[in-house]
């Protein structure tokens, strides 16, 4: 059980358990504690205790509570111990009805506090402030924590830091520091809770040491957010915010109602070593790949493409390390296939789906053929109607060939068409095993297109064969030796 805040105000009786309006005159000056405790799913519960003089709740009638602190909340309430006392009661609000508690202020209006530095922990962020995915730095204990660059001095006592992170991956951004730092049992307890993992805690200031305004922060926290989701296709939200002024602590709340999802593949297709398998540099590259996501991200250039395409490839259906993806993901992938399409080649309407796919692999400059011998030789030999053309006919030299813009541009087309029963029947007629290798292989070429789109031009983790390789429309990544 987490408390979100501990503030006086008062308590106002609404209806009784008949449904009858109760006395206006009848209002109790409190103390509430405000609390819940995060579990994996939408609405997280809210849960008031009151504590005050002479409240004789049976559970039945509804009240409200305003707090000082500007939060309303109603709710029937049931109080314990003797009602004829003048001590102190404790009672408990029951079906807290509030429409949301803030987890930031929306603008800076919103809150009178000066922030310079906030903290807060995330789910689903590995590789990063993980194995190469670091700076050339190490994470000082502190409220909050530093970041003090070069390395980590032998006298330095490894007990103290082991709760803050030895390893540490900084990113700089357009005047801000971004920081990443493994969790620790403090954090960990405060978010953990069965299916969720927390990873990382997340610090952000600026460069200069200058105040950070809420909406600055609101749109880094999005960023973040989203950047994450991309990683590792989950939905990442921020938990228990923490905001400081020279180094105090003056600002805490907690998200009630994330929808967070766990980290939906085993690996990440960012790798979490680079082939010189050395921290700082391979950290750099990770900075190199959040500002070319970050300018993408915000510019909005695409009518909002980007997050849309971005928003498939999260979704909840492609399932996580232990479970299948279903059919539905294969939808979701070529979503976000045929508008990261439209974002590369320019729409031609006398091209075909199949020409427009053939484009695009030769702008990824990836070979246009199934990536492995197996699932070339198994798909050619049990699937052929993944080479028919729109006529109908299999195209028996881009079968025996196994090329891959001829299935992926009618499995797109099927996909986009399921109005017609014959695509449907084709559909279900392929394989458990064909239908999850094609999902493999749709989330690997979304993220390659996704990769060309920001310009990113560092290595990346290829799930179908396990090699961290460059990308391919580089000739070398100047973060490698």
């Amino acid at each position: 059980m987490h408390t979100i805040c501990k503030v006086d105000g008062t308590l106002r009786g609404i209806e009784d358990g008949g449904g009858e309006t109760v006395d206006k005159d009848w209002v109790r000056p409190v103390r509430a504690h405000l609390k819940y405790k995060l579990r994996p799913s939408p609405v997280q519960p809210l849960i008031a205790e009151i504590y005050g003089r002479h409240i004789w709740g049976f559970g039945g009638a509804t009240y409200e509570l305003s707090l000082d602190n500007g939060v309303v909340l109603t709710g029937r309430v049931r109080s314990y111990g003797s009602l004829t006392s003048n001590e102190i009661q404790r009672s408990r609000m029951l079906d807290v009805r509030e429409p949301f508690i803030a987890l930031y202020p929306d603008d800076a209006t919103s809150t009178g506090l000066e922030i310079d530095t906030v903290m807060f922990g995330v789910v689903s962020s590995a590789p990063l402030a993980s194995g190469a995915c670091t700076s050339r730095g190490w994470a000082s204990p502190g409220r909050p924590f530093l970041f003090i660059e070069g390395p980590l001095p032998e006298e330095r006592s490894g007990r103290k830091l082991t709760w803050a992170g030895g390893s540490t991956l900084r990113i700089r951004h357009r005047g801000f520091e971004i920081w990443f730092w493994p969790t620790s049992k403090y954090w960990r307890n405060l978010v953990d809770a069965q299916t969720l993992q927390h990873d990382s805690i997340v610090c952000i200031r600026r460069e200069s040491g200058e105040l950070i305004t809420w909406e600055e922060f609101n749109e880094l926290r999005g960023l973040i957010e989203a950047f994450m989701g991309w990683v590792n296709h989950c939905v990442s939200p921020a938990y228990h915010v923490k905001a400081y002024r020279k180094r105090r602590l003056v600002y805490r709340a907690y998200k009630l109602h994330p929808h967070p999802t766990v980290q939906r593949d085993l690996y990440s297709w960012l790798p979490k070593y680079g082939p010189d398998e050395g921290p700082g540099r391979h950290g750099d590259m990770v900075n190199h790949l959040f500002e070319v996501f970050s300018k993408k991200w915000v510019s909005r250039t695409d009518d909002d493409m980007l997050h849309i395409a971005l928003q498939f490839l999260r979704s909840k259906e492609k399932g996580g390390p232990r479970s299948r993806p279903s059919l539905l993901y294969l939808r979701d992938a070529f979503g976000a296939i045929s508008i990261l399409t439209s974002m590369l080649v320019p729409p031609n309407r006398g091209r075909s789906r199949h020409q427009t796919m053939v484009r695009c692999i030769k702008l990824l400059r990836v070979p246009d053929e199934i990536p492995d011998s197996d699932g070339r030789r198994y798909l050619s030999n049990h699937h052929r109607e993944l080479w028919s053309s729109e006529s109908g006919a299999v195209q028996e030299k881009e079968r025996r060939g196994g090329r891959l813009s001829r299935p992926l541009a009618n499995l797109q087309n099927w996909l986009l068409h399921l109005d017609n029963p014959q695509n449907a029947s084709r559909l279900l007629g392929l394989s458990g095993t064909t239908q999850r290798y094609f999902v493999e292989v749709a989330a690997w070429l979304a993220d390659l297109m996704l990769m060309k789109v920001v310009v990113y031009e560092g290595t990346y983790l290829n799930r179908l064969t396990g090699n961290v390789e460059a990308v391919p429309w580089v000739d070398e990544c100047r973060w490698s030796q």
